[in-house]
């Protein structure tokens, strides 16, 4: 499968081993982040699409499901900020920024949010899969209603400091942390081999199940292998 790997740095236009990519989604995230010359943060999909946050309240998208398109377009309408996206492969959502909003996430993910918010903590990454597991995580607390999962994350901040980010896909889990990373199940090797290797400061890693990725910086450098 044809695919394109690149990575740009902040201010600067730096392109490596680039060919063809065999998905419109990633053609088009491409040509985006080559005309912005980086990207922050991405929500990531096999079959319903690929959003990129360009800071603020911007973004692009490509094949998104209609209603998380027409929320995105709305946050960008109020300009409240727009910092993650969660999508599934069953095209269920949740919008993480000055509004928290999705649609599909289990019910834990509801629940939690809104105790946490209530207590007065502020929401930084929302992720579920659509095997029904979620994850929250605060300034102050890590939440998720699999055991096994949460203790992996908590064993991970004990060895590589603060949890910046997690991504939680049907067959695997890739967690962000300060010095670095830590994952469960299938991820992909070349993005593990990547995150080994870097000397990137690291915020957010996301993958797919069939083998894309992107990792990004808070200075919005940023490589990526889109299939």
């Amino acid at each position: 499968m044809k695919k394109i790997k690149i990575l740009l740095l902040a201010g600067i236009f730096a392109c490596f081993a680039v060919s063809l990519s065999a998905s419109p989604a990633g053609q088009y995230m491409h040509s985006q982040i080559q005309e912005l010359k980086g990207c922050k943060n991405m929500g990531l999909s096999d079959s319903c699409g690929m959003i990129m946050m360009e800071g603020g309240n911007g973004f692009s998208a490509y094949g998104i499901p209609k209603e998380l398109s027409e929320s995105l377009s709305t946050l960008n309408a109020e300009n409240k900020a727009i910092y993650d996206v969660c999508l599934t492969e069953s095209g269920y959502w949740y919008i993480v920024g000055d509004t928290l909003r999705g649609r599909g996430a289990p019910k834990f993910i509801y629940d939690k949010v809104a105790e946490l918010c209530a207590a007065g903590e502020h929401v930084l990454c929302v992720n579920f899969n659509d095997n029904g597991i979620g994850i929250v995580i605060t300034e102050k607390s890590i939440s998720c209603n699999d055991n096994d999962i949460l203790n992996a994350l908590v064993d991970g901040g004990k060895k590589y400091g603060k949890l910046m980010s997690v991504c939680l896909r049907n067959k695997g889990l890739l967690a962000v942390y300060e010095e670095g990373f830590r994952k469960v199940g299938i991820v992909p090797d070349d993005l593990v081999s990547f995150l080994m290797d870097t000397d990137l400061d690291v915020a957010y890693a996301k993958f797919t199940d069939g083998g894309s990725w992107f990792v990004g910086t808070e200075n919005q450098t940023c490589s990526y292998v889109f299939k």
